[in-house]
């Protein structure tokens, strides 16, 4: 399945099978990306890049499960909890990065360059004013605080310098078009 953004990279071609039956199959006949360092775009490199999306779902898993009063509070635990979609499009993005290979599809381009970003991005805005929350609701609660508040907001920071580690090493994933196997720079 190919979504309308991409259509014109596919052409449908019909063959017929063994049993003599017409197959119709989509060729790609768009054009091919790659890294434009491929140097830095090493497999180590992208096994470090899973490994922190997985400490951030880690995190935002283990944040959930103690009670605390920052998941009862609405500022704390909105953009907390829309911080699980930001990972959750990281989620399959890190995965393309994992699995594909060079050259890549227009759309397997973009979710390498473009989509670990901005997920990146998200996930470190959403899990900071969840932080932020917590520290300006400590000031004004007038009860004692409990052991899933500490877990709220650690978890909730690491997420935020997981998300800001993952935003600067995903420079190093930056793709172009490959126009005769030129590079630029």
């Amino acid at each position: 399945m190919v979504s309308r953004k991409y259509i014109r990279d596919y052409r449908l071609e019909s063959d017929l099978d063994g049993r003599g039956r017409w197959r119709t199959s989509a060729v790609y006949i768009g054009g091919n990306y790659g890294y434009v360092n491929p140097g830095l775009a090493n497999r180590i490199a992208k096994r470090w890049m899973a490994l922190y999306h997985v400490l951030c779902w880690t995190f935002f898993i283990s944040a959930l499960l103690p009670d605390s009063r920052a998941l009862h509070t609405v500022y704390c635990a909105v953009p907390f909890v829309i911080c699980g979609f930001p990972l959750m499009w990281q989620s399959f993005s890190v995965y393309v990065l994992i699995i594909a290979q060079e050259p890549f599809r227009r759309d397997q381009a973009e979710k390498i360059s473009q989509r670990i970003p901005a997920s990146a991005l998200l996930a470190f805005i959403f899990s900071g004013l969840a932080c932020a929350g917590f520290i300006v609701g400590v000031f004004y609660s007038e009860g004692s605080l409990y052991f899933g508040d500490a877990v709220f907001v650690s978890a909730a920071g690491a997420i935020a310098a997981l998300s800001a580690i993952l935003l600067r090493c995903s420079r190093r994933f930056v793709t172009c078009r490959l126009d005769d196997g030129q590079r630029p720079g």
